[in-house]
């Protein structure tokens, strides 16, 4: 899906490294650098395009948009809730009806998806996220840092602040990715950002190589 336009409680971020503090997976507010650093490259870039991986949040699309950006949506997590809800609980094919032409992408964000696929899978998507982006495109990736089957709608409410919110619940848990397995499914890219935000979620920025 194509939309024209675009969509506080507070996360101190850490390494990523940093020892867990809470059990659950939070909600809230809180100040991200990468969000700041994808934003800042769409302010200075005409015309950009994004594709937004995860629940669709308007108040994400809208600020996206107010950079000019185009910004193309697809809600992955719905899907799988449904496929782990009959008994499939991969997550094969969920990007199979995105049809992007190879270098087209300027920012890919993937809010959780990279959390729910299998570890291989997971691996495949990157390839082929990596092969939409523009080279030096930015690639955006939120982990859960400890086992958890809640998903979560990401709002993007301005330039460099992000409200995280619970909105549904999946059949199965994930299993956290270890920092060094999320960190290895950015291969090809150069890792700009890492870090682990208070309500246990992990930011990755990744950029992609020239070719």
């Amino acid at each position: 899906m194509y939309l024209k336009l675009t969509h506080r409680r507070y996360l101190e971020g850490a390494p990523s490294n940093h020892a867990l503090a809470v059990k659950e997976p939070g909600e809230g507010t809180y100040e991200s650098p990468a969000a700041r650093r994808v934003t800042e490259r769409l302010a200075r870039t005409e015309g950009a395009s994004v594709l937004d991986l995860g629940l669709l949040s308007g108040e994400t699309v809208t600020t996206l948009g107010d950079l000019g950006a185009r910004v193309h949506v697809h809600d992955v997590m719905t899907p799988l809730r449904d496929r782990q809800a009959g008994g499939a609980g991969d997550g094969e094919g969920l990007l199979a009806d995105l049809k992007f032409l190879p270098e087209s992408l300027d920012v890919v964000l993937a809010w959780e998806l990279l959390d729910f696929l299998p570890l291989t899978e997971a691996r495949e998507a990157m390839v082929r996220l990596h092969r939409w982006l523009k080279p030096k495109g930015l690639l955006l990736a939120v982990f859960h840092a400890i086992s958890s089957d809640r998903v979560h709608r990401f709002r993007l409410r301005d330039t460099g602040t992000i409200q995280m919110q619970a909105a549904m619940s999946l059949p199965e848990p994930c299993a956290a990715r270890t920092n060094n397995e999320a960190l290895s499914l950015f291969s090809g890219f150069t890792l700009l950002h890492s870090a682990l935000m208070r309500t246990q979620v992990r930011e990755v920025l990744g950029q992609r190589g020239d070719g």
